[in-house]
């Protein structure tokens, strides 16, 4: 159920050369393959393997790209040289050892991401159309390659490198947490720390299997707004596990996410308990969670409605920094029509892990409530 070691057991056996990488704590001398996965809705290839990540069903066309450059002699790939050596002239974003900046390059707007950890780092471009990425980490520290980086690199590539792909493409995306109940999918949106792995987690423990873990992007169809799967695992305290789940979380985290380790989910038709739900799905609701109340006993679910809607929905949007004035314009157009679209619940709670189960089933019985009212 945990990922203690990247990558996974499929690709260490069909790659020999990544098992001894593993073992070592090196990836050196790997093989360059290619492989290709499937995320948020997008088919992606990638000149090495990516653990965690689904494969794509066989013949899809490819949507992205992705090299990775792990050493600092490997040729950029048809980077453009001003946009690899170009600096910011300001940033998009600078915050917490993470900072974006767009470049104008050959065929349009780069937009370049680079994140600190300590003396690593790991650097990121995004080609105009998000058809293109290319990934680099960590080249002074020479021909080896740490084993447990390789997770923080895939965990960048599929969390706000993902979101840069998908604003390129024009996809609107929220952010927040998607679980399947009844058929259909909700969405789990809140400001930072109020809980909302916490409250999926409550969520997919009671069997509601989950669609995408901190980005929901969404496609807009004559019927309305579907949301896209993300990836069969996620990121977790490891007391929200111990409490929820169970199980006693490992001591080492490699992946390194804030504190936190992801925990594996099952794919539908697979065997597990806690589930992921590898299909689009319509979004039949949003649910907003608010700052924690210790004076409630129980968790109390109320409409958002009129222009909070609407407000709520765009200060929930995911990279909205990186954005250009025509982007934000079709993106305040489409968060209104969802707004009008979709029902948006406000969850009031009470505090504390010990409270997850009844504010699971307040909201799986509000969605079920509204599913029958459509």
């Amino acid at each position: 159920m945990w990922r203690t070691r990247p990558p996974p057991e499929a690709v260490l056996d069909a790659v020999p050369e990544w098992s001894q990488a593993v073992a070592t704590g090196t990836f050196a001398n790997i093989t360059l393959m290619t492989a290709t996965y499937q995320v948020y809705g997008l088919s992606l290839r990638a000149n090495r393997p990516l653990p965690g990540l689904l494969a794509a069903a066989a013949g899809n066309p490819i949507d992205v790209e992705v090299s990775l450059l792990l050493s600092a002699t490997e040729p950029p790939d048809s980077l453009p040289q001003e946009v690899c050596g170009a600096r910011p002239e300001r940033y998009l974003c600078d915050h917490d050892g993470f900072t974006a900046w767009a470049v104008e390059g050959d065929g349009g707007r780069y937009l370049r991401l680079h994140f600190t950890n300590g003396h690593m780092y790991s650097d990121y471009t995004v080609n105009p159309p998000g058809s293109r990425v290319w990934a680099r980490s960590n080249p002074s520290m020479g021909a080896g390659y740490p084993a447990e980086l390789l997770g923080d690199l895939v965990h960048s590539l599929t969390r706000r490198v993902a979101g840069a792909v998908l604003r390129q493409r024009g996809v609107t995306c929220l952010h927040a947490n998607t679980v399947v109940v009844g058929g259909q999918a909700i969405a789990i949106m809140g400001e930072s720390g109020l809980g909302k792995s916490s409250t999926t987690a409550g969520l997919v423990a009671r069997g509601h299997p989950m669609l995408a873990d901190d980005i929901a992007a969404l496609a807009e169809q004559a019927a309305g707004f579907h949301v896209q799967p993300g990836l069969p695992r996620l990121a977790l305290d490891p007391e929200v596990v111990e409490t929820v789940f169970g199980l006693t979380a490992p001591a080492p985290n490699p992946l390194r996410v804030a504190g936190k380790h992801y925990f594996e989910l099952a794919s539908n038709g697979s065997p597990g308990v806690w589930r992921f739900h590898p299909e689009p799905l319509p979004l039949a609701a949003i649910y907003v969670l608010a700052p924690f109340s210790p004076e409630s006993a129980v968790p109390v679910i109320e409409p958002v409605e009129g222009g909070a809607k609407l407000v709520t929905l765009r200060s929930h949007s995911y990279l909205h920094y990186v954005l250009e004035s025509d982007g934000r314009r079709r993106e305040f157009e489409r968060l209104g029509r969802l707004a009008a679209r979709v029902p948006m619940r406000r969850v009031q709670r009470p505090l504390g892990l010990e409270h997850l189960p009844p504010i699971a089933d307040a909201i799986v019985a509000d969605a079920l409530a509204l599913g029958a009212q459509q």
